[in-house]
């Protein structure tokens, strides 16, 4: 059989793929249950010399919910009365299986940058209405986002400040961002 070509850095070796033939089902007359027409194309990716060591480890996650338990990727084809027709056309659906699960999603860019204001109101470093007392150093102030981390993280932070001082829970202030 032929090297399947996936992309420009994969090609599955001819001799990798299995190919199997059954009876199909559907149109075809008197002709479908004489001619073992359905093509069955199994692959094993594991042991695949076509991928390199970082595309076999993406390829076996994406895949895995397609794989059997001894690790081929099995892709069939029925969709013609025409076995030569069904091959190919397997051949073509696991190209374009394995192209798919080769792609790896592009890194999100940030749209604009943040503004100095926008930062200080997102817990970056304080912003420009600081209070006297912020300013002086005798209250830490700690902005939270939503509801769940907001609990989470008070309790933490009280659990650490009544180990340090029982008595020292004075002047700590948490501001709660939206929240009702």
């Amino acid at each position: 059989m032929d090297d399947l070509p996936v992309n420009q850095r994969v090609t599955i070796p001819g001799g990798e793929l299995r190919v199997a033939f059954a009876r199909s089902g559907g149109p075809g007359g008197q002709n479908v249950n004489k001619v073992a027409s359905k093509v069955e194309l199994r692959w094993r990716p594991a042991e695949s010399a076509a991928l390199a060591g970082e595309d076999r480890e993406w390829l076996l996650r994406r895949l895995a919910n397609r794989l059997t338990s001894e690790g081929d990727l099995i892709v069939t084809s029925r969709r013609s009365r025409d076995q030569l027709r069904n091959r190919e056309d397997a051949r073509r659906r696991l190209a374009r299986c394995v192209a798919q699960a080769l792609e790896r999603p592009k890194p999100r860019k940030r749209t604009r940058s943040r503004s100095k204001s926008g930062c200080g109101r997102r817990a970056c470093g304080g912003g420009s209405s600081e209070s006297a007392q912020e300013a002086s150093g005798t209250t830490e102030r700690l902005d939270v986002g939503g509801r769940p981390q907001a609990i989470a993280l008070v309790d933490l932070l009280f659990d650490a400040l009544f180990e340090l001082d029982p008595g020292g829970l004075v002047g700590v202030q948490i501001v709660f961002h939206g929240l009702v």
